[in-house]
């Protein structure tokens, strides 16, 4: 109807609102369109990242529940190698711009262990983590849901939050039992330890070396990350 509506007024649709409109045969067979979107969809984010997919543990009724992230050291990679201009808008614009950070920092406390790694106000990329929580369901009910969602961006970044923030993970805070932040923040420190060292991991979240692992064509722990 909205294809209608702009052809009417003299207009041209969208290429993205004429596919849209035309799914299941222009809504004919509406059993269709579920996997015509998707085949869309991931058309669309063929260059990106798959997400890292483990099980987590939850309160009860819940117990174990596959979950999916994405994870630091992968999205740097991906979008080092396979997005070249997102990387340079959101996460290193110039090498310039990393220097006049570090320098900036060179008042703060910690400053002095970061000056011990050799090279690091060249390579080091700072970023930021934020988690926090919302309502998504039943707004402003009492029935209302809150969703935690956990992201991350550089802080050399340039755009909106909207276009610099990375979703990491997000949970339901009714269903967290006491070990399942705990899970979620071993596996995202294991990501941010091969990040830092550059390298595929040799070895899953749980410390398990792979045996033998390619990864979008690398061999873990064999090949930097960019």
């Amino acid at each position: 109807m909205a294809c209608k509506d702009i052809e009417c007024l003299g207009g041209t649709p969208p290429k993205d609102l004429v596919f849209l409109a035309s799914l299941g045969t222009s809504g004919q067979y509406s059993d269709k369109m579920h996997n015509e979107l998707l085949a869309w969809s991931n058309n669309k984010c063929k260059q990106m990242v798959l997400p890292y997919f483990v099980k987590l543990d939850f309160k009860e009724p819940y117990k174990k529940q596959l979950q999916s992230m994405l994870l630091p050291h992968e999205i740097f990679s991906c979008l080092f190698h396979e997005c070249k201009e997102s990387w340079k808008q959101i996460i290193l614009p110039s090498s310039a711009r990393l220097q006049e950070f570090w320098d900036l920092q060179k008042p703060h406390p910690a400053y002095s262990r970061m000056a011990s790694i050799a090279g690091f106000d060249k390579k080091m990329v700072p970023i930021a983590f934020h988690g926090d929580g919302t309502p998504v369901i039943g707004i402003g009910k009492i029935w209302g849901r809150q969703l935690t969602i956990f992201s991350m961006n550089s802080l050399l970044g340039l755009g909106s939050t909207k276009q610099m923030q990375i979703h990491l993970w997000s949970c339901f805070d009714e269903t967290m039992s006491a070990q399942t932040l705990p899970q979620f923040f071993r596996i995202l420190g294991w990501s941010l330890s091969w990040l830092q060292l550059g390298q595929w991991p040799d070895r899953d979240h749980n410390g398990k070396l792979y045996s033998f692992c390619l990864f979008q064509g690398r061999a873990a722990g064999t090949d930097t990350l960019g």
